[in-house]
């Protein structure tokens, strides 16, 4: 609950800025806010973009990073 009350504060417009539990947050209002953005766009690209099964796979990002030489 805690957390999800940080999300909303953060969520708000002209917030100020104050201790370091935006560390904790930030993540989850970046997913919040792209979830927000994918409901945005027209339902026939929703469609197609849950269509491609390699998007549906979680992402690795250490076995990418090692990939790319990182």
């Amino acid at each position: 609950m805690i957390v999800s009350l940080r999300v909303l504060h953060e969520l708000q417009p002209d917030r100020p800025e104050e201790d370091g539990s935006k560390l904790i947050t930030s993540n989850l209002v970046d997913v919040l806010q792209a979830q927000a953005q994918y409901e945005q766009l027209p339902e026939g690209v929703r469609q197609q973009l849950d269509s491609i099964k390699a998007l549906q796979a979680p992402f690795k990002m250490i076995e990418s990073a090692q990939a790319l030489g990182l």
